[in-house]
């Protein structure tokens, strides 16, 4: 196994300098919510880059990359989705549905009239894209999907057997602690996680962060709109150029998936990320961000 890379205080400290002159907004959606973004323009004729975050995760996960965009003047878009980050927390249900998400998503870009674009998704950010690209027109060019699961993501995330058991985890986790989130959870004030200054953390430490910083609201009905939603009939609908990104050390519960978008989707390239676990925006990004950018050139110059 490849040795960690730790990042330094001072690595972070010139990361952050770097990032000032980028703009954070909010828009306001026509449900009334409110969606925090971060947004980088350049005066050329790139592709926007669009960033979209996991389960739990916010716009911090992708401080890493925004350097490396600058650096390159390549524009990108980040937004935090529903109840994470910086967007408005609901204590509701329906609101964190893929379906839901994807159209606050779409309604941010729209404003900033995004249109030609490479969407960039980690793992529930990705499958909420994939449903984008099947049900809407979402004006993208090329898709970049980093550990994106199709359908239910219990095999993947608890064990490869779990799958069966699906119900039992509903009864007795999802729906006891999404309901109790909505009674107790109406608290004002929920940090939000920089997940960069915690970018060595163990997967533990990084579960508890989400914990702390996500509601248990938008935390356990993500969860029940991840289990109840089917890609995999509807991915020969995409036809745009693709790239699949995983982890080395979190590839193996990703076969099926990976195999039925070789089968279904035009997948140019896989790329894997040796020596780093599930969370690949944040423990490998400056290694990322130079895929992604040579992916954006190759389907600029129509290459494979």
């Amino acid at each position: 196994m490849a040795k960690k890379k730790i990042i330094t205080k001072k690595q972070l400290k010139q990361q952050n300098q770097s990032l000032e002159k980028i703009e954070e907004k909010y828009f306001t959606t026509k449900e009334g919510y409110r969606i925090f973004y971060m947004i980088k323009r350049f005066n050329n004729k790139k592709p926007f880059v669009y960033f979209q975050h996991g389960l739990t995760g916010n716009h911090t996960v992708w401080k890493g990359h925004m350097k490396y965009m600058i650096e390159h003047k390549q524009p990108f878009i980040i937004i935090d989705l529903l109840g994470h980050g910086n967007s408005q927390k609901i204590m509701g249900k329906k609101c964190y549905e893929v379906k839901n998400q994807g159209s606050y998503i779409m309604q941010v870009l729209r404003h900033e009239k995004i249109t030609n674009h490479i969407a960039v998704g980690q793992c529930y950010g990705g499958m909420i894209i994939l449903y984008n690209e099947t049900y809407r027109n979402t004006g993208s060019k090329a898709l970049v999907l980093i550990g994106a699961p199709l359908r239910n993501p219990i095999k993947i995330f608890i064990n490869k057997n779990a799958e069966p058991f699906t119900w039992l985890l509903r009864i007795l986790f999802v729906y006891p602690t999404g309901l109790l989130g909505m009674i107790l959870g109406r608290r004002k004030f929920y940090p939000t996680i920089n997940y960069q200054e915690h970018v060595n953390g163990s997967r533990f430490k990084i579960f508890i962060l989400d914990m702390i910083g996500t509601p248990k609201a938008a935390y356990s009905w993500s969860i029940e709109s991840m289990i109840k939603i089917n890609l995999v009939p509807y991915l020969k609908k995409i036809k745009k150029p693709t790239m699949l990104v995983y982890g080395e050390n979190d590839i193996e519960p990703y076969q099926e998936p990976h195999a039925q978008m070789l089968k279904s989707m035009n997948i140019k390239k896989t790329i894997i990320i040796k020596g780093i676990d599930h969370l690949v925006t944040m423990r490998a990004p400056l290694q990322l961000s130079k895929k992604i950018l040579k992916f954006v050139k190759d389907i600029n110059t129509h290459k494979d």
